[in-house]
This record gives structure tokens, sequence and C-alpha cells, in this order.
């Protein structure tokens, strides 16, 4: 008799058992293709709306939709644009060496966006903070407006990153709610006749 016929009746071999369960193989397989799948898309994502924020020529007609011009403003620079969940511009007026945020919220925030207008708003452990508040109002176009000026934001070290800011709200009877913040480094406060004529290219009120 042969080896083969002791171990196994008959004269058939006996499967070899495998390690790992075939199952084990397409559940863990299966996710680890699918977090691939996910981190690729993810990535291209990423980069598309990275390539399509600095493009200008299709930034300018989005912005025109949330802040209304007849011409591009001379001497600004869109830098950058994003539409994901909130419409945001960043904006540089190279000449008098302001920086500019503009965000416009979706309309269900209507009853949320005015903390961020709040002098003791403030993410977790202070992030976000504004530094010497100063809560005020100013006239844009004909209108008052709720504005609030700061020294700095937290957790931006003293002396350093975007120097003093005010941020104003121009929302107005507008249906999705807007805030415009301009920051300039340096001590220097940013005067009112600086924020008027920053807008002065801009049609504000109009929808």
């Amino acid at each position: 008799m042969t080896d083969t016929d002791w171990g196994d009746e008959g004269g058939q071999a006996r499967p070899k058992k495998k390690r790992i369960p075939t199952w084990a193989w397409w559940t863990c397989g299966g996710g680890c293709l699918l977090v691939t799948l996910v981190s690729a898309s993810v990535a291209v994502f990423a980069v598309r709306l990275y390539r399509e924020g600095r493009d200008p020529e299709r930034q300018w007609p989005r912005l025109g939709e949330v802040l209304a011009f007849e011409e591009r403003p001379a001497g600004i620079e869109l830098k950058f644009g994003a539409s994901v969940g909130a419409s945001q511009f960043h904006l540089f007026d190279r000449e008098k060496n302001l920086r500019a945020t503009l965000v416009e919220y979706p309309s269900t925030a209507a009853a949320d966006y005015k903390r961020i207008m709040d002098p003791d708003f403030s993410l977790p452990m202070g992030f976000g903070a504004p530094v010497d508040p100063e809560r005020g109002t100013l006239v844009i176009q004909g209108r008052e407006v709720p504005s609030l000026r700061f020294t700095r934001i937290k957790p931006e070290p003293e002396g350093q990153g975007f120097g003093p800011g005010v941020r104003l709200d121009l929302t107005g009877k507008r249906a999705k709610p807007r805030t415009l913040e301009l920051r300039r480094p340096g001590p220097g406060r940013i005067e009112d006749a600086e924020v008027e004529a920053f807008l002065l290219p801009f049609e504000v009120w109009k929808e």
C-alpha cells in the first residue's frame, strides 16, 4: 500500500485546509478596494476643486452672482473661489495691500451665521475668537451695516499673521446671508473710507 492509501480511504489525498476563509478575502479585500476607490475619488475632486478655484475665468462670473459688478475691478485679484456648502471667494487688492474673504452662506444658515459677528464667538479651544473686538456699524453704499473690528484672530501670534481686520454683514434683504472680511498685515487699523473704497467697484445691493 502506498502512502496515499494509508493517508486517505479510497486513495484520494485530502484537500489542504485554507488558512484564511474565502469570505474573509472578499470582505477585507472588498473593503480595502472601497477605501482605495473613495480615496482616489476624493483626491480627484480636491485637485479639480483647486484647479477650478484658481481659474479666474471660472470664478469671476461666480463672484458676480454673489457680489455684483459691471466690469472686473481693476487692481483686484481673485485668488481663489469655491462652493462647497457655502460660496467663498478670496480677493487681494495689491495697491491697498488688502486681503478680502467674501462668503455667501446657504439660506438654511440664516439663523446661525450671525454668530461670527458676535465679539464672543469662538470655536472649541478658543480658535477663531477675535482679539480686542469692537462692534459697530458702517455705511456701505447708502445702507448701514453691522461691523466687527479686531486686531487679530486666535490662534494667530501677536504681531504676525494677517493683521487687524474688519468683518461686515452684507446680507441686507438677501435670502442668503453674506459676509465680507478685510485684513491687512501690519499694526494699522483699516479705516471706514478704505472699506468703502474697496467696495466701490461693486454694486453691493444689486440682486
